[in-house]
């Protein structure tokens, strides 16, 4: 195992202290309690940032990939609301997300595609899951299913894209890393609708991107609920978006989720259907307060952003 990898040390020398004093023993407790062992690396890396020599050989090959785009220059169009399934409009996009209807490449790079730490959980919770279908809603830059398709049982990796630019670019990045990968360019409706029959053997872990608006998340769930095999992982980005925190607190008590985690900008919810009465935690809290919500509000006052 390796020291902490550069790439993955976001935070201060005394936060990243701090989390992993807080998280190491709510991790500790959480496993005594049954936590399934499909989260136990995942959530191991997060606090301590550890990893192995394969995993850093895929930061290397994705990463350098996420270099080449943001060095590239030029502008590629934002989110269609309608064309991506209700995916946030202007008004609950990223503050920094500026001009309306292009983004930079530099951005998309650098700001709305996954950072590294977070691309490595994502690869992580499908290989500790041995996942062998994996959906991801909202491909983005390709960034995040290079690390998601690339899990070694991963048998099939579907990725579903409303913005038919940014498809195209996403699609020269994923397949040098994931080439079996199946993206799909459609609504998020259009393409479950269409994508759920072809799921013979059900879905093992699925990573929702989109659809940002009040009860998106929620809406996308039940419509993936019929799919979802028992154990699946359903991963939810920028849970602590305002708009978007009705929705994990009430994803956080659905039945059939058994564990719904806050790991701070993800939450992870394990599903094993129905009436299953959800265990809901957060790793990086103390006292009832969300450390990773405390960054984030004073990030945001400082202008730095999450």
């Amino acid at each position: 195992m390796s020291p902490p990898d550069p790439r993955f040390l976001g935070d201060g020398p005394v936060a990243r202290r701090v989390s992993a004093v807080i998280g190491g023993r709510r991790l500790r407790q959480l496993i005594r309690a049954g936590l399934p062992v499909s989260l136990h690396e995942p959530l191991r890396f997060l606090i301590d940032r550890r990893t192995d020599a394969a995993d850093l050989a895929l930061v290397d090959r994705v990463e350098a990939l996420r270099g080449a785009l943001a060095a590239g220059g030029g502008e590629v169009g934002v989110f269609d609301a309608a064309a991506a399934g209700g995916r946030a409009p202007a008004a609950a996009t990223r503050p920094d997300e500026r001009q309306p209807g292009r983004r930079s490449l530099a951005d998309v790079a650098r700001v709305t595609s996954v950072p590294a730490v977070w691309g490595m959980f994502l690869h992580q919770c499908a290989r500790a899951s041995g996942a062998r279908t994996i959906l991801e809603l909202g491909t983005g830059a390709g960034i995040s299913g290079c690390y998601l398709g690339s899990a070694p049982a991963c048998r099939r990796f579907v990725t579903v894209e409303g913005s038919p630019e940014r498809a195209r670019l996403a699609d020269g990045i994923l397949r040098q890393v994931v080439p079996h990968a199946e993206l799909r360019t459609a609504s998020f409706h259009e393409a479950i609708d269409a994508l759920l029959p072809t799921f013979d053997a059900g879905l093992d872990l699925a990573f929702i991107d989109g659809n940002k608006t009040a009860g998106g998340y929620l809406d996308l769930v039940h419509r993936l609920a019929p799919r979802l095999n028992r154990g699946a992982l359903i991963v939810f980005d920028d849970i602590q978006w305002t708009e978007l925190q009705a929705d994990w607190r009430t994803l956080s008590a659905t039945p059939g989720v058994s564990w719904a985690i806050n790991t701070g900008r993800f939450g992870v919810c394990v599903w094993d259907g129905g009436d299953t009465t959800p265990r809901a935690v957060t790793l990086f809290g103390i006292g009832g307060i969300d450390l990773y919500q405390v960054r984030r509000d004073l990030l945001a006052r400082m202008g730095r952003g999450a």
